[in-house]
C-alpha cells in the first residue's frame, strides 16, 4: 500500500506521523526552569562557494572555541527543496534567566 501511493502524499503522511510524534512528546514535557532559547541561522553561501565557507565555519568555531565560547553548535546541510546549498547553523538550551 505503502508503495503505491504518489511521493508526494507518501511525504506528507510521513510529516503528520513525525509531527504528531513531536507534538506528543513536546507536550509531555515540563518547561524548563529558567526557560531557555534556541538560536537558528540560516546561511546561503555565494552560488560555488560551498567548500570555502565550510572551511571558513570551521576556523571560525575553532576560534570561538578558544575564545572560551561554551554554545555547541550543529550544522544542517539543506538538500531537499528551494533552499538547497543552504546550512543551518543550531544552537540551543541557553538560559535566558529568571523570569
Amino acid at each position: 500500500m505503502w508503495n503505491a501511493m504518489p511521493r508526494t502524499i507518501r511525504n506528507a503522511h510521513a510529516l503528520a506521523i513525525a509531527l504528531a510524534l513531536t507534538a506528543s512528546f513536546a507536550l509531555a514535557q515540563e518547561p524548563p526552569d529558567p526557560p531557555t532559547q534556541t538560536t537558528v541561522f540560516e546561511v546561503a553561501p555565494a552560488p560555488g562557494h560551498a567548500p570555502e565557507f565550510e572551511e571558513a565555519l570551521r576556523q571560525y568555531m575553532a576560534w570561538a572555541k578558544e575564545q572560551g565560547s561554551t554554545w555547541r553548535w550543529e550544522v544542517f546541510a539543506v538538500t531537499h527543496g528551494k533552499r538547497v546549498g543552504n546550512y543551518l547553523l543550531v544552537s540551543g538550551d541557553h538560559n535566558l534567566g529568571s523570569p
